[in-house]
């Protein structure tokens, strides 16, 4: 064989070789780096986002001491037991006789919302009929809405009320002269509290 044919098969022979290391060894290797590279950037951005978390969690930490287990706390006191409502109705009593009124409580009834949505809701209803001035009827209405439980009024029904001329005239419907300033109504309402 000539030096120049041995020359081709030895280049050829070289070339084949680097192709085939380069395919088989250098290819897979810088692949692989780049893939770890790409890997490491993305653990770098995990690291980072959490990082970024936790540093959130740790100034919410304070805040959720300070305002929101206070807030569940008296959310708690918000619904009455419905096993006991007697230190509501009591309360209402009280009320009532604050404002010089006279109070009729009926029907403490429980009741579950009958939307699936809404069963975490059960409330006690109460119909409520007072019997006073509109200035003292209205103030109890209002105490009765600022109190600290989750309450609604509904069907607020506020008339004349008619037994008080009977009780001085005898006769219904009609007002003496000598009748007191302040005119006595009666109020009928549906109150609705909700419970634990």
């Amino acid at each position: 064989m000539s030096l120049k044919i041995k020359t081709i098969v030895a280049a050829a022979l070289i070339l084949s070789l680097s192709l085939f290391l380069f395919f088989f060894l250098v290819q897979p290797c810088l692949t692989q780096a780049i893939k770890s590279g790409e890997d490491l950037v993305a653990i770098r951005q995990n690291s980072a986002a959490l990082e970024v978390q936790i540093k959130s969690l740790q100034n919410f930490r304070p805040r959720y001491e300070n305002e929101i287990i206070p807030m569940l706390q008296t959310s708690e006191k918000l619904f009455i037991d419905p096993k006991s409502p007697v230190a509501f109705i009591t309360l209402m009593e009280e009320t009532a006789s604050k404002e010089d009124l006279t109070i009729n409580i009926s029907s403490a009834q429980i009741f579950s919302a009958e939307n699936p949505a809404e069963r975490s809701w059960p409330s006690l209803n109460f119909q409520i009929s007072l019997n006073g001035s509109m200035p003292d009827v209205l103030r109890f209405i209002e105490r009765m809405a600022n109190l600290p439980y989750l309450i609604e009024i509904h069907g607020l029904n506020i008339s004349k009320d008619s037994s008080q001329y009977q009780a001085v005239t005898g006769e219904k419907n009609k007002k003496p002269a000598d009748l007191p300033q302040k005119e006595k109504v009666q109020a009928v309402f549906n109150l609705k509290i909700y419970t634990k």
